[in-house]
C-alpha cells in the first residue's frame, strides 16, 4: 500500500493545463508524497512524476516505543542518503515527538537534508556542543551510549511502520 498525494505542480515539458475536472491548474508530471518507501513503490513511481517527497512516521510518540527514542542518528542518516539516492526532494514527519532523547537527531536530519554527505556523527558532536556547552562531551557520550544501546537490542521495527502505511 501507498498513499499518493499531488501537492506541487511545477512547469512541465507540455506546460500547465487547467484540470477539466476542477479548473484548478495542474501539470503532466506532479510531484507525490509517499507513505511508503520501499524499493517496489519507488520503482513503480520512477520516471512518473517531476519529484517525490516522503509521509515518515519515524519518530511518531504513537507507535509501541511512545516516547523512547525510535531511530538512532545511524539509522537515520541511512534512510536519508536512500531516498535522496532515490530521488526524494522532501520529507512530512509525523508532528509527535521527543525532542529530549532525539534532539541531537532531528539537528542531524536536518542538516543531511541540505547535504546527504556530511558525516552524521559529527553532526550530533555539533549539536551537543551547540546546546550543552562545556557539557557537550558529557552529554555526546551520553547520547553515543543510549543511541547503541537501541540499536543493538531495539532495532528499527519495520513491521510496525509498515502497519501504518497499510491500514
Amino acid at each position: 500500500g501507498y498513499i499518493f498525494f499531488s501537492f506541487f505542480c511545477f512547469q512541465a515539458e507540455d506546460g500547465i493545463r487547467d484540470s477539466p475536472v476542477t479548473g484548478v491548474q495542474t501539470c503532466a508530471l506532479p510531484i507525490c508524497e509517499l507513505t511508503n518507501q520501499e524499493p517496489k513503490f519507488l520503482k513503480a513511481w520512477s520516471g512518473k512524476l517531476s519529484g517525490m517527497t516522503g509521509y515518515v512516521y519515524w519518530f511518531n510518540i504513537q507507535l509501541n516505543i511512545g516516547m523512547d527514542i525510535h531511530f538512532t542518528p545511524n539509522e537515520v542518516a541511512d534512510r536519508i542518503r536512500y531516498l535522496h539516492q532515490s530521488g526524494f526532494i522532501g520529507l512530512y514527519q509525523f508532528a509527535e515527538a521527543n525532542w529530549g532523547l532525539q534532539g541531537p537527531i532531528f539537528y542531524m536530519l536536518g542538516k543531511l537534508m541540505g547535504n546527504p554527505s556530511l558525516d552524521h556523527q559529527e553532526l550530533v558532536t555539533e549539536y551537543c556542543h551547540g546546546v550543552y556547552g562545556k557539557a557537550g562531551s558529557t552529554m555526546n557520550q551520553f547520547f553515543d551510549l543510549i543511541y547503541s544501546r537501541h540499536e543493538a537490542v531495539l532495532p528499527i521495527n519495520e513491521n510496525e511502520l509498515l502497519h501504518f502505511f497499510t491500514r
